[in-house]
């Protein structure tokens, strides 16, 4: 492993010492290079842009103290061997070292060349021992949770000491407990393989993805992929393998048989419904099937010889270069490649590629397979406009409400003042009893207040519908900027109903920080709504704190309820439990869609209880400020 120590950096304030270091390590190990810094910010700056094998660290540098340095090196390197110098010799503090993540503890004192050689040595060795351990333990486990694979544990000399019944299914035995009394050397087809497989396992620690033949246990012969990584104890014998086989019998059996037949190989990419195109690394077609040249409108002899590139539209030419670098870097995702026809047509293609490289990973072909998509992606693009078109509607028929809404507010506002004005003349007129005047007066005022809240309704949703709802923040007291203002508003439909409405309060911290209007308009809309659905008993607006975070409003009525079945649809625009000209109540459904879109607004969250017959309570809670 030493001959792996290429680069070492030396962490000492100390220059005497650091260079007195460097010579003992230079001397042994002329190849090795060594660095030295005087302070650990420069030292870790070293590290972050480079690559270091082991680092030698004074434990006591200017204005850093002991066992931190090493802590805050291990966290930010945790791989990296550290070896640490210190001028006390205390074996409390030793045990400290290694505790905090180093591998090992020198005193300046007493160093020499063959201490700071094992020492060395030791961290590295131990380190990556550490690392090769907890990957083997990783990848222990991932094997027999997956039960596509048959992994097992061997000791050195070939004895079963584990397996999973993949493993058993995999080799053809009938249970676990027999394929356990086997060695695994008896199962190998040709003894030599065995050892290799062991030379490989010790001197690289690991074999991946060997493909053998093995003897099953009924006594047929079957192919497998096996990968497995050794363990080894600190002196470095190996005490066991891990490792899991793959069964590729059938594939194997395929392979042959396609070898063996290029009349079927041929066959298939003859018949394919595929377009099959190969390209050389210079973009030149090399070979097509013939699905490809009907997909062109090409002859194969026309497409042969042909650059690749030449069939791409100008846009897609750059887009080709992008990823086929991309694929070169191991992507291997599928896309959409337009492509010129013979006759100037464009088709559109869905194309997956695969690489073929050589053993220095040079791109040798590219294989890609070609899908004609010309008609799912023109269907596509039609959906799309349509969507766009639907979109567009959409935003149309919110700016006419809007409008509207308008238009319809202005001689609103102007019946509402006048029916103000009269109210007050005929506070100076004695009218005779059972006068149908104020009666009247009465049923115009609830008559245009429903419109005026119709229009706000719809000019609210308007604008939250296409984001033109700008919020203004600021810390608002509920009571006096929102409850005081909205119940003398909603106490005249509750008086002309009949409906006793009470302000049940008992917040003792009552300031949010929230939008003055959305709170304003989500109160007024469930109180009205409550008292629209509650024909005798009362209305309730409670509230109170939760505990010091949460501010909690709730609004209770005695009313008529929900169905269970309706609350999830409660909050959709223009949704109402009773539908038609026909329904009981006057509303246009969009009272509490404005609630849930208004209170999200404002970071509150919203809690419905409710039952037919028996009421309903709707609870809004608030961050309190």
């Amino acid at each position: 492993m030493l001959r792996e120590i290429k680069n070492i950096l030396i962490i000492e304030d100390d220059k005497d010492s650091a260079l007195l270091i460097k010579k003992m390590i230079t001397s042994s190990f002329p190849d090795t290079s060594v660095y030295w810094f005087d302070s650990i910010g420069e030292g870790l700056e070293f590290l972050e842009d480079n690559n270091v094998d082991v680092l030698i660290l004074d434990l006591f540098l200017r204005r850093i103290q002991g066992i931190e340095t090493v802590k805050s090196v291990v966290s930010k390197f945790p791989s990296l061997p550290i070896v640490v110098l210190t001028g006390h010799n205390h074996i409390d503090m030793a045990m400290d070292v290694i505790s905090a993540g180093a591998q090992d503890f020198l005193s300046k004192y007493r160093i020499n060349k063959e201490v700071l050689f094992r020492s060395i040595k030791y961290a590295f060795e131990r380190k990556h021992l550490l690392v090769e351990l907890t990957k083997t333990k990783d990848r222990f486990q991932k094997f027999f949770n997956d039960d596509l694979a048959g992994d097992y544990f061997t000791d050195p000399k070939g004895r079963i000491l584990m397996c999973n019944d993949a493993l058993v299914r995999i080799l053809k035995f009938s249970s676990k407990e027999e394929l356990l009394k086997k060695n695994v050397s008896e199962l190998y087809v040709n003894s030599d393989d065995r050892k290799v497989f062991i030379e490989k396992i010790i001197q690289n620690g690991e074999i991946q993805n060997n493909e053998l033949k093995l003897k099953a246990g009924d006594g047929s012969e079957v192919y497998i992929i096996e990968s497995a990584y050794g363990e080894f104890d600190e002196a470095g014998n190996l005490t066991g393998i891990i490792g899991y086989m793959v069964d590729i019998t059938e594939r194997v059996i395929n392979e042959n048989a396609l070898r063996d037949s290029e009349e079927r190989l041929r066959t298939f990419f003859e018949t394919s419904k595929e377009g099959i195109c190969a390209i050389n690394s210079k973009e030149i077609i090399t070979w097509v099937n013939p699905r490809m040249a009907e997909l062109t409108g090409y002859s194969i002899e026309e497409l042969i010889g042909k650059n690749y590139v030449e069939l791409l539209p100008e846009e897609e030419k750059a887009n080709f270069y992008e990823l086929k670098k991309q694929r070169m870097q191991g992507d291997t995702s599928i896309f959409e490649r337009a492509i010129y026809k013979k006759n100037g047509e464009i088709v559109w293609t869905l194309v997956s590629v695969a690489n073929i490289t050589d053993d220095a990973g040079e791109l040798i072909e590219s294989i890609g397979m070609f899908t004609d998509v010309t008609e799912r992606k023109r269907i596509r693009d039609e959906l799309y406009a349509e969507k766009k078109r639907a979109d567009e509607a959409l935003k149309i028929k919110s700016e006419f409400l809007a409008l509207m809404s308008h238009e319809i507010r202005t001689p609103i506002s102007a019946i509402l003042n006048g029916i103000d004005l009269i109210k007050r003349e005929l506070q100076n007129i004695k009218l005779p009893p059972d006068s149908e005047i104020e009666y009247i007066l009465q049923h115009v005022s609830v008559a245009s207040a429903r419109i005026e809240r119709t229009t706000d309704a719809i000019l609210n949703a308007s604008d939250l519908s296409t984001g033109n709802y700008k919020s203004v923040f600021s810390k608002l007291d509920l009571v006096k900027d929102v409850f005081e203002k909205v119940m003398p508003s909603v106490k005249i439909f509750a008086d002309f109903k009949k409906i006793e409405i009470i302000f049940d309060n008992r917040l003792e911290k009552s300031f949010v920080n929230a939008d003055e209007h959305s709170l304003l308009q989500i109160f007024i809309q469930l109180l009205h709504n409550a008292i629209k659905f509650t024909d005798i008993g009362k209305v309730t607006l409670k509230a109170y704190n939760e505990n010091e975070n949460k501010v909690v409003v709730e609004v209770i009525d005695t009313g008529r309820g929900m169905f269970e079945e309706n609350v999830d649809k409660m909050f959709e625009p223009f949704t109402q439990e009773s539908h038609g000209y026909n329904r009981k109540q006057e509303g246009n459904g969009l009272g509490l869609f404005i609630v849930k879109k208004f209170a999200e607004i404002n970071n509150a969250e919203i809690e419905v209880e409710t039952k037919k017959g028996k009421g309903s309570k709707i609870r809004v809670i608030f961050e309190a400020a």
